[in-house]
């Protein structure tokens, strides 16, 4: 089992989402892994992405795709994957490592402390017929870079957003049998969102409340920063000694792949 089969094996996204993201993603992945018989049992996921903050750009490793073969579970394997991966990166001179963790707890016997956390809530809307989405393709790729630095201009800390990224973006979604979507208000658009099943991944918005005007989201969740929220959405730790905390909710970070 090669890191392609087991990342499928795991998470169960596909062939196609599978290979895009090991082969064909312009931002790229790097995996850290443990082979075992020239099987792959442990795998680790690191993308690069910079955090802004003023004119500075931090070198950060978005972790990802983390996983281990059932048969070497609680074993102490991705343990060790992990600790070597981290050193690695410090070597490499990354500022930062931040996740995505399904369990709030497992990362922060690593280091990992909350980043930004929030709470899931449902939507109840309304049509409002000043508002409307059209979805989004490459042409607008633009578009979504302006609404996201416009967004993001409160942040004291956020992701840097290239062409890349976007594209990338818009190919994942699209993968998965949805889209990102310009929200429009009388026509001018004023921020966009991407779905995937019944939840809002990503919502760059100047008000969330701006959700409840479209009758399409009616039961959809998406996630609220909260300082005092019950779920950690990232998590951070600090790979130099020089770094101060950063603050929970002064960070905003789209990638979560």
């Amino acid at each position: 089992m090669n890191k392609l089969e087991l990342f499928d094996f795991v998470f169960n996204d596909g062939e196609e989402y599978t290979n895009f993201y090991f082969n064909n993603r312009r931002n790229k992945v790097v995996s850290y892994q443990i082979n075992l018989d020239s099987n792959t049992i442990a795998l680790v996921n690191v993308v690069e992405i910079q955090i802004c903050s003023d004119s500075k750009k931090y070198k950060t490793a978005l972790i990802t795709g983390v996983c281990t073969h059932p048969d070497f579970r609680k074993q102490g394997v991705m343990q060790k994957l992990l600790c070597d991966t981290l050193d690695k990166l410090k070597n490499q001179n990354y500022d930062f490592a931040i996740l995505s963790p399904k369990d709030d707890n497992y990362y922060k016997k690593y280091g990992f402390k909350s980043l930004i956390k929030g709470n899931r809530k449902k939507i109840i809307s309304q049509q409002n017929n000043d508002f409307s989405t059209k979805n989004a393709t490459k042409i607008d790729t633009k578009l979504i870079f302006d609404l996201y630095e416009s967004y993001c201009s409160n942040k004291k800390y956020y992701q840097y957003l290239s062409n890349d990224i976007i594209c990338d973006l818009i190919d994942e979604f699209g993968m998965q049998g949805s889209s990102i979507q310009i929200i429009l208000q009388k026509d001018i658009p004023i921020g966009w969102i991407a779905t995937e099943s019944n939840k809002i991944e990503l919502a760059i918005l100047p008000d969330l409340n701006i959700l409840q005007n479209l009758k399409q989201l009616d039961g959809y969740y998406y996630f609220e920063q909260k300082f005092d929220g019950e779920k950690d959405l990232f998590q951070i730790k600090y790979l130099k000694n020089e770094f101060e905390s950063i603050d929970i909710n002064s960070m905003f970070i789209i990638n979560k792949y």
